[in-house]
């Protein structure tokens, strides 16, 4: 801004030298080849009836006249290039090139180029005050308490979120707006089911990419879903071309605003609000969330402690299937402090490798899981199967179906009360550590015949035991099937007639495209 009011300042003298230059030359009226043979001199005589100025002429030399010649075209040719300069759109460039570097210039050519502003107030967010932001900010103000809260929960990740919002090219204020959302919250769910510190509405969230499924809800991790606020964000500043309106838009929904903007036939979003067209919700959400930006930067004016300090995490993909508590323990991090860093995973465990997703930790943390690798691979030599809860189950009967004790799941799924069980509950059940434990197998990893369609896995020389032995008590009805060379699940179940779905329900099988040659399926014919 300093170095614009320069240029302005510039300007105007720059007029003020021009209009000053060409009265001059309206003055003088000396005869053409006075320049050119003459130069003029101004000497007083003194009178006793009056003073009179006297011009009179010195001849010159041919070297001064030559000299003269040279200076005389180059004003001439200068006033010429000027004046052709003022018919161009870059007026003033010539008069300001000797002062003002081409950045400025082409700033403040006229015209300006369009797409040069654009750009400019796309990386800005403008903040101003009105009636409407003073009435918000001293509606926060009444609140510092929940707002000193909301800035302790986003310390650890507003910079990171900074940087995210820089590479979508998009202003970095906008990072606050969880204040107003979510408090920062990444489990926060509001009255009509928009989730996490960011509020994506399901729908939303899986139309700009998000996943949400047994294993993650990205809604709920703060920097995935950030990533995709700033993507959602820059695609209705594309659509709109009007911060205000973008922030209106998030709130209440892009489709709504437009319909709004052209009821009121504007593109303010203040007009929305002295019209009321707009929900009373989004009227106040836009002029709240400038009064939040003031606040946060004049934090310590405001009496509040906040200070964005880096945070040194790192990421690591852990490739395999693990419950969360086993990765902290080798990680040296609280379960807390994990779960906290992570808080888009589900059901207490990495998810399945092929997802891709990430642990977040701080760089310390991380590099001693990495060197701990073998050791977390090792206490993780488990297939955990998902269950969910049915009407008459027990975790007893879970157990006893499976064959392993109450107080392993209960472990293993975090449980604290046994009888605390509610239907379509999702648990994981441990299977091969119940086969090493009570068994004393050993287990072997299975080679995979890659050659194979989906659901037919070759799997040889390995010691196994089959799922149906670990029940006590089998049921009437059930045949007992070994699993041979070439076997597949819906072959078998064509074979005797059966489901393939309840096949897999009956023996538990989390993959049913990995069974083993020689496990034992248990088949229910009746």
């Amino acid at each position: 801004m300093k170095k614009i009011a320069f240029a302005c300042l510039i300007i105007s003298l720059s007029l003020i030298n021009l209009h000053s230059r060409i009265e001059k030359k309206s003055q003088v009226s000396l005869p053409n080849d006075a320049y050119l043979t003459t130069t003029p001199t101004i000497t007083l005589e003194d009178d006793s009836s009056s003073s009179e100025e006297v011009i009179s002429h010195k001849e010159i030399s041919p070297e001064e006249e030559e000299i003269q010649n040279i200076s005389t075209q180059a004003e001439a040719d200068r006033n010429k290039e000027f004046e052709e300069h003022r018919n161009e759109e870059n007026y003033y460039n010539y008069e300001l090139s000797i002062l003002l570097d081409k950045e400025t210039l082409q700033l403040l050519s006229k015209p300006v180029e369009e797409q040069a502003l654009k750009k400019e107030y796309e990386n800005s967010f403008p903040v101003y005050k009105n009636e409407y932001v003073e009435q918000q900010l001293k509606h926060l103000l009444n609140r510092k308490a929940f707002i000193q809260k909301a800035l302790s929960r986003a310390e650890p990740y507003i910079n990171e979120m900074k940087e995210i919002f820089r590479e979508e090219g998009i202003p970095e204020e906008l990072v606050y707006l969880p204040l107003i959302e979510s408090g920062f919250h990444n489990h926060s769910i509001s009255r009509v089911g928009a989730v996490g510190m960011w509020q994506f509405m399901p729908k939303t969230a899986i139309w700009v990419g998000m996943r949400i499924n047994d294993w993650l809800d990205e809604r709920r991790d703060p920097i995935i879903a950030c990533r995709y606020a700033a993507k959602f964000m820059k695609f209705l500043y594309d659509k709109f071309g009007d911060w205000y309106i973008v922030l209106a838009s998030y709130n209440h929904g892009g489709f709504n605003v437009r319909k709004e903007l052209a009821k009121v036939n504007s593109k303010d979003f203040y007009d929305l609000v002295r019209t009321k067209v707009s929900p009373k919700e989004t009227r106040d959400y836009v002029p709240r969330f400038v009064a939040s930006v003031m606040i946060i930067k004049n934090a310590e004016r405001y009496g509040l402690d906040y200070k964005e300090e880096d945070h040194d995490y790192a990421y690591y993909h852990v490739p395999l299937i693990t419950p969360i508590h086993l990765v902290a323990k080798h990680a040296g991090i609280s379960v807390a402090e994990i779960s906290a860093l992570n808080a888009g995973l589900r059901a207490g465990f990495t998810p399945d490798p092929k997802m891709g997703y990430k642990v977040r930790l701080p760089k310390e943390n991380c590099e001693k899981l990495i060197s701990n690798y073998d050791a977390l691979s090792k206490d993780s030599s488990l297939t955990y199967i998902p269950y969910y809860v049915k009407r008459g189950d027990s975790l007893s009967v879970i157990a006893d179906n499976y064959g392993i004790s109450v107080s392993m799941i209960m472990n293993v799924n975090g449980l604290r009360n046994a009888n605390m069980l509610s239907i379509g509950q999702k648990i994981f059940i441990p299977m091969r550590q119940y086969r090493a434990e009570q068994y004393n197998v050993a287990q072997t990893k299975p080679v995979v015949n890659t050659n194979t369609v989906q659901q037919k896995v070759v799997v040889q020389n390995q010691t196994t035991v089959n799922r149906s032995a670990v029940s006590s008590r089998p049921s009437d009805g059930v045949t007992k099937y070994v699993i041979k060379n070439g076997d597949t699940i819906s072959q078998i179940a064509l074979k005797f007639g059966v489901n393939s779905d309840s096949l897999i329900r009956l023996n538990g099988l989390a993959y049913p495209y990995l069974i083993r040659v020689g496990d034992v399926l248990r088949i229910k014919t009746q």
